[in-house]
């Protein structure tokens, strides 16, 4: 992190809690530039007891507020800084979905098994917006003042409290600050990556071939993105030091 002087800010601490994720590259170089109140501190928990991870988080926080990270997350180094910018007592950026088709992670309630997500149309373009109470986000870059998880108590995090055998430790998070009357605010200026596996591929459409992404059991066709074709040069049983036994790859024709 990258500490500033002068920022008129107080101090924190960024809770992070990591389980081990295949692309801690992205948060690792993203928290490396992140710009922070000079005097911030850093909690990392590592193991697979996410609620865990995030409690002790917040037990050892020094300073005047929390901000939530996962490790699998990637962000704008100014990003805290203008969160912390609207001196609002929870707030947060967008969080976009990591799986087809890449909705805000934010929920019509009431809780239920399968929630409607939200659409982006649905959401302002531009400025500060307050959740609706009953709806649902996840904890992921929320900003929480320290007063607030005073008033909430130890432990602030805890699964199966929604519904039995599942972990929804960040809905319930969510909810309880709804219940203490907080609003959460939602940064509709700022957006926070959300990085998971995807899977490259195409789908067969009445043109040809178009390239998609997919997660999970969801696609996403691109028709606006044409694949490319690999084509051997000659002679493949060359040594390569003439461009021989190579791959080239070339503009598909329709290009």
């Amino acid at each position: 992190m990258q500490h500033v002087a002068d920022t008129g800010f107080p101090r924190g601490t960024v809770v992070a809690a990591a389980n081990f994720q295949a692309r801690w590259y992205e948060f690792s170089m993203a928290l490396e530039s992140l710009q922070v109140p000079a005097g911030t501190r850093l909690n990392l928990s590592r193991s697979c007891d996410i609620a865990h991870n995030f409690n002790q988080g917040v037990r050892k926080m020094t300073g005047e507020w929390c901000w939530f990270m996962g490790d699998d997350h990637a962000f704008d180094p100014h990003i805290l800084l203008r969160l912390l910018a609207h001196r609002k007592p929870v707030v947060q950026p967008l969080v976009v979905a990591k799986i087809a088709p890449f909705r805000p992670c934010i929920m019509h309630g009431p809780y239920k098994l399968g929630m409607t997500v939200y659409r982006w149309n649905e959401l302002p373009a531009t400025g500060l917006w307050p959740l609706p109470t009953g709806d649902f986000v996840g904890q992921a870059g929320m900003l929480v003042q320290k007063s607030i998880l005073d008033h909430m108590g130890d432990p602030w995090f805890l699964p199966g409290k929604l519904e039995p055998d599942r972990l929804q430790e960040d809905l319930y998070f969510c909810q309880r600050l709804q219940n203490q009357g907080e609003t959460i605010w939602i940064d509709c200026d700022q957006v926070l990556d959300h990085i998971g596996h995807i899977v490259c591929t195409a789908v067969k459409t009445k043109d040809g071939w178009v390239p998609a992404i997919q997660s999970g059991d969801k696609l996403l066709a691109l028709p606006g993105l044409v694949p490319e074709t690999a084509n051997r040069m000659p002679d493949i049983g060359g040594n390569g030091k003439d461009g021989s036994g190579r791959l080239k790859w070339e503009k598909a024709p329709n290009e």
